[in-house]
């Protein structure tokens, strides 16, 4: 399929999806609207019937009145949740003026694309997240997302490439109205799902009113990978592009299936890691991809490269047309070419999140092996 027609399919299938979230959202900003003009209504009666002193009648209309403000303010906070905010470490331009520069070079290939924010994440990946200022509304501002492995994984050539594709998604799919429409699609399956969570009978109705609509969103989704992939080629050709995410691949299946493997391994035996594991993940990079016999175990299940949101890395392989090998030249890491004085900092600020999201369940599976290792020596 070329690059026009998958285009023209992929602004079709969102303009329809756009135009049944604002219906969506607008059928909820109604009900909200009722809701609130009943206990509004209700409370009235209730002080007038107080004030008359017909205590019974002022219970009823209490007693309308106090579900229907319930059931109001439950369907505000699912209604008006906004996306929370990028998680990672915030990077100024002063902190890491070459990397700024890398992007900006680019942007400019995408009509000058300007990201605003720069984080430094945990995961091994990059993503362009767009958010109004103030959540809901406001400015639409771009953020950009790098995950630390990612930089100890691929080179400057590489990194340009998965910017590159990043930056296909934002020319092509979220500039002008374009943004406001992926918003409004993202705001109504959050508002959905928030319902589905503190709306028991509601959620069960619109989970099944929008069943369709998941699965038109997980096609979109799709179809918004091969365009971008289709603009990053252009940009920078279709053999870089295919050998960055073969590689890319192979580092983040040794990162899940090994080296995070190993590292939760120690929860049988330690109370704590004894290895930080973003500190030490660029060694651990270096070292797994060395000869070894030891890799640890993968499961299908595990290591598989599709995830229903996302194709597969045969798919995006065969629609660029390349067949690559992983690339057997040994080049600087993003990490160690831009990121090297800012480096101890990053590991500690992502360590320590780690740890604090982990440190309860470590705990817990290491309690519970001397708890059995105690009773079999008993």
């Amino acid at each position: 399929m070329n690059g026009c027609s998958l285009s023209i399919r992929r602004e079709r299938l969102a303009r329809c999806l756009t135009r049944r979230a604002v219906l969506g959202l607008g059928v909820l900003t109604l009900l909200l609207i009722a809701l609130a003009a009943v206990t509004a209504g209700t409370l009235w009666l209730a002080c007038s019937a107080a004030w008359d002193q017909r205590w019974l009648t002022a219970l009823g209309w209490l007693a309308i009145a106090v579900p229907c403000a319930a059931g109001g303010l439950r369907l505000a906070r699912c209604l008006f949740a906004a996306n929370p905010p990028p998680v990672g470490v915030p990077l100024s331009r002063e902190l890491a003026p070459s990397l700024h520069a890398l992007i900006e070079r680019v942007g400019a290939d995408f009509g000058e694309l300007r990201i605003h924010t720069l984080w430094i994440t945990g995961d091994i990946n990059a993503a362009v997240l767009q958010r109004p200022r103030s959540g809901l509304c406001g400015r639409m501002e771009n953020h950009l997302l790098i995950g630390l492995p990612l930089a100890h994984s691929v080179s400057e050539r590489q990194l340009g490439a998965i910017l590159a594709h990043e930056f296909g998604h934002l020319h092509c799919q979220r500039r002008a109205l374009a943004a406001w429409g992926c918003h409004l699609r993202a705001w109504w399956f959050r508002a959905v799902d928030n319902c589905i969570l503190c709306c028991p009978l509601l959620g069960w109705l619109l989970d099944h009113l929008t069943l369709a609509d998941v699965a038109r969103a997980q096609t979109l989704s799709r179809m918004e990978e091969f365009e971008a992939d289709h603009e990053a080629a252009r940009v920078v050709g279709s053999p870089l592009l295919a050998q960055t995410l073969l590689e890319l691949a192979a580092r983040e299946r040794f990162l899940r299936c090994d080296y995070w493997v190993k590292v939760m391994a120690q929860r049988s035996r330690l109370p704590r890691p004894n290895v930080r594991p973003y500190r030490d993940m660029g060694l651990g990079m270096v070292a797994g991809f060395l000869p070894a016999l030891d890799r640890g175990e993968c499961t299908g299940e595990d290591c598989g490269d599709e995830d229903g949101l996302h194709p597969s890395l045969s798919e995006r392989l065969a629609a660029l047309r390349e067949a690559p090998a992983l690339d057997t030249r040994v080049e600087d890491s993003v990490a160690e070419r831009h990121l090297a004085p800012l480096l101890p900092r990053l590991a500690w600020e992502l360590d320590r999140a780690w740890w604090s999201a982990a440190r309860g369940e470590w705990r817990e599976v290491y309690r519970s092996v001397q708890r059995r290792r105690s009773g079999s020596v008993a």
